[in-house]
């Protein structure tokens, strides 16, 4: 969406035009985008930097609230359970909520400590890491677009590309890896609830595969544009 929205700003597709910007990597170098890229691009880099820095923010406290679980003993523990749901309040910041998709239901939890590490531990490496991951692709993709002469680039393409298969990987393995690796800490079995992939993820995976092959073709005309002047 990003991408899209700073390409509609592109004054023309650049084709024919033979300069370039030295250097410059702040969010200010907008040079070759008009008055409604320069808009696109600002408020598409306010929403990346805010996720960014949101996802940093949680797997740091992530981490944090993990090592606290680690040294405090297992009676400190209080897991409450409804019939439906864990959940556990850290003392620090947020709390620990696993809803009845993502454990197994014939068996009981280790230990409130266990389960509480379990879902910490894989919240942070399968759920907030592979976001965060694409985000930072993403915002590389962005500041590249808005810096060069055209967004047609083998780099861009790459990245785009990049995205989308990280995308594609989350949509089909995400969900099964958090519940296998819950299972496995928490529980002592295995667990995978089917379906363990997300539809959402996987569709938008395809398409930004697709935008990649459309950069990958422009950047194929740009070579051949650059190559007659």
């Amino acid at each position: 969406w990003c991408v899209i929205l700073i390409i509609d700003g592109m004054p023309g597709m650049c084709i024919n035009n033979k300069r370039r910007i030295a250097g410059g990597t702040g969010m200010g170098d907008t040079k070759y985008l008009n008055g409604k890229g320069r808009r696109n691009y600002l408020v598409c880099m306010v929403i990346m930097y805010a996720m960014i820095l949101f996802y940093v923010l949680k797997i740091v406290i992530g981490v944090v609230n993990s090592v606290y679980v680690a040294g405090t003993p297992q009676e400190d523990i209080n897991v409450e359970f409804n019939g439906y749901e864990y959940r556990y309040d850290f003392p620090f910041a947020g709390y620990m909520k696993l809803g009845h998709d993502y454990y197994p239901g014939y068996v009981q939890p280790v230990s409130g400590k266990s389960l509480v590490l379990a879902v910490s531990v894989m919240g942070s490496l399968a759920m907030d890491l592979p976001v965060l991951v694409l985000l930072l692709y993403g915002r590389r993709a962005l500041r590249r677009i808005a810096r060069e002469r055209s967004p047609f680039l083998p780099e861009t393409a790459k990245d785009i590309r990049r995205i989308g298969q990280i995308l594609l990987l989350i949509g089909f393995l995400q969900k099964g890896i958090f519940q296998a690796g819950v299972a496995e800490i928490g529980f002592h079995t295995y667990y995978v609830d089917n379906p363990f992939f997300n539809g959402s993820w996987i569709c938008v995976g395809f398409l930004v595969l697709l935008i990649g092959n459309v950069f990958e073709t422009g950047c194929e005309l740009q070579a051949e544009a650059d190559q007659t002047l």
